[in-house]
């Protein structure tokens, strides 16, 4: 009986053991999975300074007050008595040559400092493209101008009124 018993345990164990092994075997197989993988490289941004905002020379009116104003899309007449002086720079708005890659959405902002805006009535305009606004370029270059106006008048110092339009371009 022992050997009966022995026998049966044996081929007990030896059915357990291929059953074991015949489990693992089946989850021995991995699983697997796949992502794909994509980058897109692009040129950067830039921006160059085609023009400068010029007002060029201005002589003040003998009384009360005249307009000077540059439009962002160009030059516009002296208001009141002030004329530009002979001879004087060609007045002319800031132009910007933005260069992007074509379809880029793009965010500019300016900011404006110096002595330019002590003068009464300074404002700025950017009128032809607005500050803050979003824009998707469907060409690679395009071109951001701004103006700008101020009032003089019989008791405006003499001087050079000067400053700094700085413009920064961001991706969105």
């Amino acid at each position: 009986m022992t050997t009966l018993r022995n026998l049966l345990l044996g081929a007990v164990s030896a059915t357990i053991a291929m059953t074991v092994a015949g489990a693992a075997a089946a989850q021995s197989s991995p699983a697997t999975g796949s992502a794909t993988i994509s980058a897109t490289i692009q040129s950067p941004i830039t921006v160059a300074t085609t023009s400068n905002l010029v007002f060029g020379t201005i002589i003040k009116p003998q009384s009360g007050s005249s307009t000077v104003a540059i439009t962002a899309a160009g030059p516009s007449a002296l208001s009141g008595g002030a004329v530009r002086a002979s001879g004087s720079a060609t007045p002319t708005p800031a132009v910007f040559t933005v260069t992007t890659p074509a379809g880029t959405k793009i965010t500019p902002n300016t900011t404006v400092e110096g002595t330019i805006t002590t003068l009464a009535g300074w404002a700025f305009d950017a009128s032809a493209n607005p500050n803050g606004t979003q824009i998707v370029t469907s060409a690679a270059t395009h071109q951001l101008k701004y103006g700008g106006s101020f009032t003089v008048s019989d008791a405006t110092a003499n001087g050079v009124y000067a400053g700094t339009i700085s413009l920064t371009v961001n991706y969105e």
